[in-house]
């Protein structure tokens, strides 16, 4: 399984007024704050993974909220789809079915009969990885570098929103 995980820590203590208040402030903030960094991380990660002949990578995607503890926020996005490491990672030289590589060559190539020529050429070796002369899409590191700035913003938010509730 390929995917990315976000993970948001906060220390309670300094804060001036009642701590529980903060804590609830952040806590909440945090939450909104995951989620739309979620849905952000998803959507790039759609924009950045490969149509196919299926669709069926794409639309593995999800996203998982972690419950967490109080000063943790997690979460996950994860292309949940077998083959996704291979797509993401690239693979070694293999054998693959070829009734899986004609339908993936009509939807992608426009033709059914390159199916032997990719078979050969993923026998002999292997598809994109970063060991390759082709690097594979890593989309997982993409889409993370894609979502950092959104982020950012979202946690600068936080700390705004926060500050207002306090004050």
């Amino acid at each position: 399984m390929a995917g990315i995980r976000l993970d948001i820590r906060f220390d309670k203590t300094g804060f001036l007024k009642d701590p529980r208040i903060a804590e609830t402030a952040i806590q909440q903030e945090l939450r909104l704050a995951m989620a739309n960094a979620l849905r952000a991380g998803k959507k790039i990660a759609q924009n950045l993974t490969p149509q196919g002949a299926t669709g069926n990578l794409k639309g593995s995607i999800v996203t998982k909220q972690a419950k967490g503890r109080k000063q943790v926020f997690g979460g996950k996005i994860e292309w949940t789809a077998a083959y996704a490491p291979i797509v993401n990672n690239g693979g070694p030289p293999r054998a693959v079915q070829i009734g899986r590589l004609r339908a993936w060559a009509a939807a992608v190539l426009g033709d059914a009969g390159a199916a032997r020529a990719v078979q050969s050429s993923i026998m002999r070796t292997g598809t994109p990885s970063p060991n390759n002369p082709r690097p594979g899409l890593n989309m997982d590191t993409r889409t993370e570098e894609q979502l950092q700035p959104i982020l950012d913003r979202l946690l600068r938010g936080v700390v705004d929103r926060v500050a207002r509730r306090l004050n």
